[in-house]
């Protein structure tokens, strides 16, 4: 099998994050730029924003006289990270960065408000799995936000997606509303990858659910992931006497029981924390967290690459990783836990329909849910990206 050797242009990354913290993200801006480096021979992170003392202390000033003019207005909070204030003074940070680094291209992965504001003849690749107007109304966040806050929050995204050459989402439901709302350009979907090696998976073709037939639910947002829907189907099924245990991870549920363990936090930049939640989900048998919104939860591809079928909602972007009958089941998001009780019966009581989720779901990691494949559709959309400059380059001689 012939290996693509790697090209020969330099990737610039524009993040206010460092790429080398895999507690960013749940590990997905690292494995990004882990993954790119397959692809290119020099990858450069330009993150993260170290602003010098006397021009964090302009932000500092500036923003806290900004949120005590809005509060006296709009009688509103307002997120200080998401102001023009901070776009403004990153953009400057990043242009300095930029000036004389010799980059071909420019990679931002979530970072409109470093991005809106850059200005340089580098073209820029910018990347997210949502925009600020669509996340304001799917999280109900717009009844939180003064019309300040929006406009503000609005006009940063416009101004991200319009200074890049490239928009890339991971999801349709993300692409499809940047192009209609954002008139975004030149839109691409890639899908991510899971940010797990999973070297110790035991196998799709050889996994049985069960007995204990052993439930994953992996979210720090307890309530917004679903986890009372999830707790009251463990109980429904436990009454109806099948043998079954609940693991609980990144949260302290409200609720207790015997056959429930919980880890409140596993970080996986700790070795061994990593290795505790991979065998985690190694000796699961269904990941279960029917959100009440989401994006594009990384964790789906987690569950994916150790081959646990998937049970959660048809919402926002989910449907990109888990499709319906095939590695797993979408329920509608007014589904009560009764519905939920009824298809974990369903997948463990007929016969041979486990096995196929389960064998289905390792396939579609192996083929689309990996950093591999995702680096290799990022490298055509990269130099892509690259050919606008070079466009330009033979319009000015």
């Amino acid at each position: 099998m012939k290996v693509e050797s790697k090209a020969q242009v330099k990737i610039g990354v524009i993040t206010a994050a460092d790429p080398n913290d895999k507690r960013i993200l749940s590990g997905t801006l690292h494995c990004m730029c882990e993954a790119l480096k397959s692809q290119f021979s020099s990858v450069i992170y330009l993150g993260p924003v170290k602003l010098s003392p006397f021009s964090s202390l302009k932000v500092r000033i500036l923003t806290f006289l900004f949120k005590i003019f809005h509060l006296l207005v709009y009688w509103k909070r307002l997120n200080s990270e998401h102001t023009m204030i901070r776009s403004k003074f990153h953009a400057g940070y990043f242009k300095q960065m930029i000036e004389g680094s010799g980059l071909d291209v420019l990679f931002a992965p979530f970072a409109s408000i470093e991005l809106a504001f850059i200005k340089t003849d580098v073209p820029i690749c910018y990347l997210s799995d949502t925009s600020f107007a669509q996340l304001a109304d799917y999280y109900r966040m717009s009844s939180k936000l003064s019309s300040m806050a929006k406009r503000m929050g609005d006009k940063i995204e416009h101004a991200a997606i319009h200074n890049s050459f490239a928009q890339v989402y991971s999801s349709k439901w993300a692409a499809d509303f940047s192009r209609e709302y954002y008139q975004a350009p030149n839109v691409f979907i890639t899908r991510f990858g899971a940010n797990m090696d999973s070297a110790i998976f035991s196998g799709a073709e050889n996994k049985k659910p069960g007995p204990p037939l052993q439930l994953l639910f992996v979210g720090v947002d307890w309530v917004r992931k679903g986890g009372d829907i999830v707790f009251d189907t463990f109980l429904e099924l436990l009454e109806k006497g099948h043998h079954v245990n609940l693991t609980v991870c990144g949260c302290n549920p409200p609720k207790s029981h015997p056959k429930v363990e919980v880890y409140t936090f596993l970080d996986k930049n700790k070795k061994e924390d990593l290795s505790e939640l991979m065998q985690i989900f190694n000796r699961s048998d269904l990941f279960f967290l029917p959100t009440r919104a989401d994006c594009t939860p990384i964790v789906f591809c987690e569950a994916n690459a150790f081959g646990l079928p998937v049970i959660s909602t048809n919402t926002g972007g989910v449907s990109s990783i888990i499709e319906d009958g095939n590695n797993g089941f979408l329920l509608s998001p007014d589904a009560k836990s009764k519905e939920y009780t009824e298809l974990i019966e369903r997948i463990i009581n007929e016969e041979g329909l486990y096995q196929k989720l389960s064998v289905n779901a390792r396939n579609k990691f192996e083929k689309e849910l990996n950093w591999t494949v995702w680096a290799k559709e990022m490298r055509q959309i990269l130099l892509l990206t690259q050919s606008r400059r070079k466009e330009q380059n033979s319009y000015n001689l």
